[in-house]
């Protein structure tokens, strides 16, 4: 790195050189130490730098399973995690595809008997994020799988709620519902009652869509007084914004478009111009 950017230009070296040499001395030092973690994890960081990525977990697992403490696969995951995520910036889907696929023996010794629940990020925070990518990509298909597995380890409110989405654009509707009714009972457990309102307000629309139009109403109803709930418990501008949010879809699945339009302003001025809850505001209104 000094090489590459000195602060002596009369001990310096061109940019390209200096990347050499770096990649030249990872190679070498791996050669002699094949099963280092500080070899391993150097050659790892410079084939992802060097558009390699699926390479990274192969060099990596070898060294791991000599030493499998939980800080050294956590160390692992993260590189993995990091390398899936910079591809899917460049939207180079495929080769976020190839680095998971890469990374089975990887993920296997994450989720073995001596250090499953104790690695973050865990195999199915990996899977999840994967699950994202092909969701966005269109591919429900790949998608499905991976969220499966993010949910069967870890069933957090969002991997359940993308899973139920998946289900809800297949048609599936009872599976989609069973991922909704755990997907509230776990926002429940966390007293998160914007996120329970999202997903009785979504149970209620997979309802109507399955010609349920019977059980409809007491959903709506119950999401109705959660989202007054998750209004009335807001601790912060974010919470309080989401919680008007989700209010006003209740709001205007009741056609009450004037309710719907004021809490929407109220989610406007909530937010304090935190531009996450802005966009996601923009967003509804505009869907609405």
């Amino acid at each position: 790195t000094r090489a590459e950017t000195p602060d002596r230009p009369e001990t310096a070296m061109s940019p390209d050189l200096a990347a050499g040499a770096a990649w030249g001395c990872a190679v070498q030092l791996y050669r002699a130490e094949p099963y280092s973690l500080r070899a391993a994890g150097t050659l790892s960081t410079l084939l992802m730098r060097y558009g390699m990525s699926e390479a990274s977990p192969q060099v990596l697992v070898s060294a791991l399973e000599k030493e499998p403490q939980p800080r050294n696969v956590s160390t692992g995951l993260a590189l993995l995690l990091r390398a899936i995520v910079d591809l899917d910036e460049i939207n180079d889907v495929a080769a976020a595809r190839r680095t998971f696929a890469a990374a089975d023996r990887l993920l296997a010794l994450a989720d073995s008997q001596g250090l499953k629940g104790r690695v973050n990020p865990s195999p199915g925070r990996l899977h999840y994020v994967m699950g994202a990518i092909e969701s966005r990509a269109g591919e429900l298909d790949k998608a499905k799988p991976h969220i499966e597995a993010a949910v069967a380890s870890d069933p957090t409110v969002e991997a359940l709620s993308l899973l139920a989405a998946i289900d809800r654009q297949r048609g599936a509707y009872d599976d989609s519902l069973r991922s909704l009714n755990s997907m509230a009972e776990q926002a429940g457990r966390e007293g998160d009652k914007a996120a329970e309102t999202r997903a009785l307000t979504t149970r209620y629309e997979v309802l109507l869509e399955a010609g349920r139009k019977d059980e409809a109403p007491k959903v709506l109803e119950r999401a109705l007084r959660t989202a007054l709930d998750a209004r009335r418990l807001a601790r912060s501008n974010a919470q309080l914004s989401e919680a008007e949010r989700q209010l006003a879809r209740v709001m205007e699945h009741y056609g009450d478009a004037a309710a719907a339009r004021r809490a929407t302003q109220r989610a406007y001025e909530a937010s304090g111009g935190d531009i996450r809850q802005v966009t996601a505001t923009v967003l509804d209104a505009a869907r609405r």
